[in-house]
């Protein structure tokens, strides 16, 4: 018998490594559960927001969706500092990772994707004090 299908996703975690029951209340998750998400409709790969902003400093990137080879990071800030910029897939595993020096004013900076595969990636940029701005990137061939 086949299974309905729907477009929502669906997401299905347990708390720690060992066997346990299943959770689908409200109730607060405890050890072993397994915790089940259902989002009712489908990502889609249009970005409503294409800057972050913290404290003053805003990060933004294009084009986005990006149909080339190189996307240009904007950051503008009103005091310089060392970050790291980190390009992460959607699982979190690190793709490029370095440490950039941004000054006063606008920052741009170019990477190249070339060797991305079509799909949804986040950009990480993380100031000297911890703070962390994160922009999604749709990376389209």
């Amino acid at each position: 018998m086949a299974r309905l299908v729907d477009d929502g996703v669906h997401l299905i975690w347990q708390t720690d490594n060992e066997p346990g029951s299943n959770s689908q209340s409200s109730s607060t998750p405890q050890r072993n559960d397994i915790m089940y998400v259902k989002f009712a409709s489908a990502f889609t790969s249009s970005i409503t927001n294409q800057q972050s902003v913290l404290d003053g400093t805003t990060l933004s990137i294009y084009p986005n969706p990006n149909t080339s080879d190189i996307i240009a990071v904007n950051v503008q800030t009103e005091q310089a500092f060392i970050g790291q910029l980190e390009l992460s897939d959607m699982l979190g595993q690190r793709i490029q990772s370095e440490k950039i020096q941004i000054g006063s004013g606008s920052t741009t900076i170019t990477k190249n994707i070339s060797t991305l595969a079509a799909g949804l990636y986040f950009l990480h940029l993380q100031t000297e004090n911890g703070e962390r701005l994160t922009q999604k990137i749709v990376v389209q061939k």
